[in-house]
């Protein structure tokens, strides 16, 4: 059997949603029978196999391999790279899912010049999809030809190797390293090895965020963060083999750099491996010349914000470092204000402490209050954020939120709060209510990242705008031709009444004539020349 395309997946720990993956494969337009599907469990504990084993029984394109250890996904690949049949190979993570016609669309673009097919690549959770202010996603605003990246200098920040269809070709000289990151390694050197990169919008690789417990986001620790390293030195080590890009892959590196310095700022590291972190980073810094960082900064003025952060790395020791920016053990907190008939005041409030993390649970004590009338939740202080509530528990009745003063309407399971002083007005039965339990999610925005929202808050209103003026003019051309229908209806209708006239006036001449007594007369002359003719 011959397929048309080749699908790795590393499976481990994903019974949760691994039927979600497999039925964007199942599903495609391209056909289940056109695809070989190469699972590669990576001796996961869950039962996640048997539920992949129940499609590859009704599926005889789904094949199934086996990692002695569990080894990872880089290994996992390569095993399943050993594998391939068809031409064309790609990869799917087994906790995200894909379009139902990615297949058949990237593989259409596919002819003799192009080395690589990248389609759209978006982040989502149980809430849905997930606005990402990542330069990550930079890329996939519209299709595009690529034949030079520096000309394009974005796409070197599309590091996953999921979403991608390549040539087999690529495969025989790459493979994956083992460690965190491996990825980035091939994914650049793919990038930078093909001669003409597609890329497509109307294809989309769904990636699931910070639901999955044995995902990388979940936990970071200080393996991640020199795993990273380790991978931004393997890259600079490209720059020597492909000098034209190195610039790109400085600025490449610099990007996980920055993002290395935002785990280290709010991670809750250890003081030594925060110690041996920051020194791992600062060297690896200090290799980057500053007019890599100006020029990355002129390139993109609004990814990195915190560019002076960074480059203090370069100058500063560990303990200077964090006595400047403060970030030895980043707190947060939030404030519950209560209304016992003379509004929100600073003497009714409830505070709590927290770290940053991908859910936030905190518990406010009421015993204290009596006749609460309303609750303002406040969930940071002096912050611009995105904030969710996913859950609100208390001894009392049902608690409604009623209202935020966010720019977000309330009808959306997430709020952008543009303010500094973020708040939730909760109403209910607050009669004998002696706690309230709030879990919910928040990330904090940046200048650059509120001033993205708004500039996509204008963009949709002037696309309304312009289909409404379209719309207009759509109904003006239609009435015009409705107009002149009726113009041509009446013009038709003056022409028949008028032959109808005619008719009339030739009906009336030929009664007169027969009615006159000169015809009456002539009667028998005609009747005679009527006879001869006859003859």
């Amino acid at each position: 059997m011959s397929y048309k395309i080749s699908v790795i997946v590393p499976v481990y720990n994903v019974e949760n949603y691994i039927k979600e993956c497999l039925d964007s494969l199942v599903n495609q337009s391209l056909g289940i029978e056109n695809i070989e599907v190469i699972i590669v469990n990576d001796c996961t504990p869950d039962n996640s196999m048997d539920i992949v084993r129940e499609y590859a029984e009704k599926y005889p394109s789904i094949k199934i391999f086996e990692q002695k250890a569990n080894q990872g996904p880089g290994a996992a690949r390569n095993l399943g790279l050993m594998h391939v049949t068809s031409d064309y190979v790609t990869f799917l993570d087994s906790d995200d899912y894909i379009s139902e016609n990615t297949y058949e669309n990237c593989l259409n673009k596919f002819n003799d010049d192009v080395d690589l097919v990248i389609y759209k690549y978006v982040l989502f959770d149980s809430e849905g999809e997930i606005d990402s202010m990542d330069i990550h996603q930079e890329i996939y605003k519209e299709d595009r030809i690529i034949t030079d990246l520096n000309e394009v200098p974005e796409v070197i920040f599309a590091t996953s190797v999921c979403n991608k269809v390549y040539p087999k070709k690529f495969f025989s000289y790459l493979n994956f390293p083992s460690m965190l990151y491996e990825d980035n390694i091939v994914a650049a050197n793919v990038l930078i090895n093909s001669k003409k990169v597609i890329i497509i919008t109307d294809s989309i690789y769904y990636y699931r965020h910070g639901e999955n417990e044995s995902s990388i986001s979940q936990s970071v620790s200080k393996k991640n963060c020199n795993d990273l390293l380790r991978s931004n030195n393997q890259l600079l080590n490209l720059k020597d083999e492909y000098p034209i890009y190195s610039r790109l892959l400085y600025f490449l590196t610099i990007h996980f750099s920055n993002n290395i310095l935002f785990w280290l700022l709010n991670r809750p590291f250890s003081l030594d491996d925060r110690n041996e972190i920051y020194n791992n980073l600062k060297s690896f810094l200090n290799i980057i010349p500053d007019d890599i960082f100006s020029e990355f900064k002129n390139i993109f003025p609004d990814y990195i914000s915190n560019e002076k952060e960074l480059l203090d790395v370069k100058i500063m020791d560990f303990y200077e470092y964090f006595v400047r920016y403060e970030y030895v053990n980043p707190t947060y907190e939030s404030i519950l204000y209560v209304d016992t008939g003379d509004g929100f005041n600073e003497s009714n409030k409830v505070s709590m402490k927290y770290q940053m993390s991908n859910l936030i649970e905190v518990t406010f004590d009421l015993k204290n209050f009596h006749k609460i009338t309303r609750i303002q939740f406040n969930p940071i202080v002096m912050n611009f954020c995105r904030c969710s509530i996913i859950s609100i528990v208390s001894d009392c009745k049902k608690v409604d939120v009623v209202n935020a003063n966010s720019r977000n309407s309330l009808n959306d399971k997430s709020q952008i709060f543009t303010i500094l002083t973020p708040s939730y007005i909760f109403e209910g039965d607050f009669t004998n209510i002696s706690y309230i339990n709030l879990k919910f999610k928040i990330k904090i925005l940046s200048n650059n990242e509120i001033g993205k929202q708004f500039i996509l808050r204008d963009q949709e209103i002037d696309d309304k705008n312009l289909r409404l003026n379209k719309a207009g003019s759509d109904l003006e051309e239609k009435n015009f031709i409705i107009d002149d229908l009726n113009q041509k209806i009446n013009n038709q209708k003056l022409i028949i009444e008028s032959q109808r006239e005619i008719i009339e006036l030739k009906d009336k001449t030929i009664e007169n004539i027969y009615n006159s007594k000169s015809w009456k007369v002539t009667k028998p002359i005609r009747s005679v020349k009527n006879s001869f003719k006859k003859e």
